[in-house]
């Protein structure tokens, strides 16, 4: 009934096939950012001499596993997207559920940003999702919404992307 991703439970389409509860939705917008989270919290650097080498790598499971992740659930993630861009009440409730993930584990928030921003302190936390996500977006939507048919070089691509990341950040 649920897939597992990243440890995580992702609900599916109900029997229609079109439906999914609004708090299924939310759910499953969370569950995206929890993996990242889980990967940081095995590889938190003891020194920040290693702060460049956790950078890339946690950027590169950014950009793989959370592709892997957007790709496995794509017919859930295109119901989130239509309702963020349709309901603006969604995107507050989506903001509330990720402040209060957020606020359950203040020091790895601040460890991640710290890595992240290592070279760029002046970014605030919505440019770091501009820089992250905004890449990712882009191409679910090339891939699965404006292009479904197409073939793509996917690692090729998500290494580009990656690149592209590590490039702003460092």
């Amino acid at each position: 009934m649920f897939p597992r991703v990243m440890g995580q439970f992702l609900p599916e389409r109900d029997k229609t096939g079109f439906e999914i509860a609004k708090d299924d939705c939310i759910k499953g917008a969370v569950v995206f950012f929890d993996g990242v989270g889980r990967f940081f919290a095995k590889c938190f650097p003891k020194s920040s001499q290693l702060w460049r080498f956790f950078r890339a790598d946690l950027v590169n499971f950014i950009v793989f596993n959370r592709f892997a992740f957007l790709k496995q659930n794509r017919q859930v993630i295109r119901i989130v997207l239509q309702e963020l861009l349709t309901k603006p009440d969604f995107v507050g409730e989506i903001v509330r559920a990720f402040q209060a993930r957020l606020a359950e584990s203040p020091r790895l928030v601040e460890s991640n940003l710290g890595i992240l921003l290592e070279k760029h302190p002046e970014y605030q936390p919505m440019d770091l999702l501009r820089i992250i996500a905004g890449p990712l977006v882009a191409y679910f939507m090339q891939r699965f919404v404006f292009f479904p048919d197409r073939e793509f070089a996917e690692e090729r691509d998500l290494k580009l992307i990656a690149k592209q990341i590590l490039l702003i950040l460092n």
